[in-house]
């Protein structure tokens, strides 16, 4: 008798009787006692899996986005195999990461202030700083304005020192 004919006719008892299967696993080889465990397993549950033990749910945030904005992560996201929600979440989390990697939020806003007075004089003179002495000059002049206005002098510094000093005694 073929088996799984043999299984129809015992579908009724199988599904009443779920330890029937093991009582039949002799008459069968392995492979057709697969098959019809297959038939009488569960269903798959459906929808997520459930989290891992001391894993959080993720939280949810709604937010509106320009739509080309939109349609440049779908397309970032479709590329890297992610989803949207993904995609977004990534590139938070490396937003952060490049702020630790520079040195914090500190060094981060020098550099893109250096970054931007490059781009203004590239565009100007239609020359890169990097590659083009005529260009150079003013970028570093920049560079140097920038960080002067940012940081106290050394001899700002010395005073500070000498102040603190008169005030010990």
């Amino acid at each position: 008798m073929n088996p799984m004919a043999f299984y129809k006719a015992l579908e009724i008892e199988i599904s009443c009787q779920p330890f029937f299967a093991y009582d039949i696993k002799g008459i069968l080889d392995e492979n057709e006692f697969s098959a019809m465990g297959a038939a009488t397993s569960k269903p798959a549950r459906r929808g997520r899996p459930p989290l891992k033990s001391g894993e959080a749910k993720r939280a949810s945030f709604n937010t509106r986005l320009r739509n080309a904005l939109k349609e440049h992560l779908e397309e970032s996201a479709r590329a890297a195999g992610r989803s949207l929600s993904e995609e977004i979440e990534t590139r938070l989390e490396r937003s952060f990461d490049r702020a630790e990697s520079l040195g914090g939020l500190e060094y981060e806003a020098l550099f893109q202030m250096m970054a931007a007075a490059a781009r203004v004089i590239e565009m100007r003179l239609g020359k890169s700083p990097f590659s083009d002495p005529e260009a150079a000059g003013p970028a570093r002049y920049a560079w140097r304005e920038i960080i002067d206005s940012l940081t106290p002098s050394p001899n700002e510094a010395e005073l500070v020192k000498e102040l603190a000093k008169e005030q010990d005694h």
